[in-house]
């Protein structure tokens, strides 16, 4: 779902702001363990992870471009390397 998901969703969203895109994309992933909370079910595990899921396509993309747009001029190069690097970190775990 994330893996199709993300292109699809900065590809519909270029025009929007990137502090509005993660602003949004936060809010719906703070509601995922709402769903979690009121059904201790499969179906509410499973809404959990697709909330979620809709959450980090909208402010996944747009997290990097906003780190690469706030980097001073002459930097955006070294914030680059930096950040593939710990986003491997956070990744590894859950693949």
């Amino acid at each position: 779902m994330i893996i199709v998901g993300v292109p699809i969703v900065a590809s519909a969203t270029v025009r929007r702001k990137h502090f509005d895109m993660i602003f949004f994309g936060s809010w719906i992933s703070a509601l995922a363990p709402f769903l979690l909370a009121f059904s201790q079910t499969y179906a509410g595990a499973l809404g959990f992870v697709a909330v979620l899921s809709l959450g980090e396509m909208a402010w996944s993309p747009r997290w990097y471009d906003y780190t690469m747009a706030c980097a001073p001029d002459g930097k955006v190069r070294g914030l680059g390397r930096i950040f593939p690097k710990s986003k491997a970190v956070h990744v590894l775990p859950l693949t």
